[in-house]
C-alpha cells in the first residue's frame, strides 16, 4: 500500500466512481468532489492530499479557476483530467499551474503512470545511512 491520498474531482458521477476503484485497488486512498468548490473546500481542510485529479467543465467553479487557488496555497500536484483536448485548452490548464494535462480518453493504466511519476518526483528520497568503520555518515 503506497498510502498517497488522492482528491478526485468531477461533477459526472460515474467518472469520480470509476476512477475512484481503480486508484484504490492500486492502494490509494480516495476522496471525492463534484465540484471545484467543494475541492477547495477538502483541499483546505486536508493537509494529507498528495494529489488532485481535476476536470475542467464543472459547475460552480471550473477546474481552471480550482486549479489556480490550489496552486496559490500550496504546490500539491494537480493533474487535469479532461475531455477539452485541443491545444489552447491544454495550454490553459498548465499556464494555470497543472502539472500535467491528460485526456479523458487516456488508459486507466497510463493514468495511473502519471500519477505515479508525479509522486514520485515530488516525494522527498529518504537519505540512506551510510555506516563506515562503525560511524554513520
Amino acid at each position: 500500500m503506497n498510502q498517497y491520498k488522492i482528491l478526485i474531482v468531477d461533477d459526472e458521477e460515474k467518472i469520480r466512481i470509476m476512477y475512484s476503484k481503480y486508484l484504490s485497488k492500486q492502494g490509494y486512498e480516495i476522496i471525492t468532489a463534484e465540484n471545484g468548490q467543494e475541492a477547495l473546500n477538502l483541499f483546505y481542510n486536508d493537509k494529507d492530499i498528495a494529489l488532485v485529479l481535476l476536470d475542467v467543465m464543472m459547475p460552480i467553479k471550473d477546474g481552471y479557476e480550482t486549479c489556480k487557488e490550489m496552486k496559490a496555497y500550496n504546490n500539491t500536484p494537480v493533474i487535469i483530467l479532461t475531455a477539452k483536448d485541443a491545444e489552447d485548452d491544454e495550454l490553459t490548464g498548465l499556464e494555470c499551474g497543472a502539472d500535467d494535462y491528460i485526456s479523458k480518453l487516456a488508459s486507466l493504466k497510463l493514468i495511473l503512470a502519471r500519477i505515479e511519476l508525479i509522486l514520485k518526483r515530488n516525494t522527498p528520497e529518504k537519505e540512506e545511512i551510510i555506516e563506515c568503520n562503525g560511524i554513520e555518515i
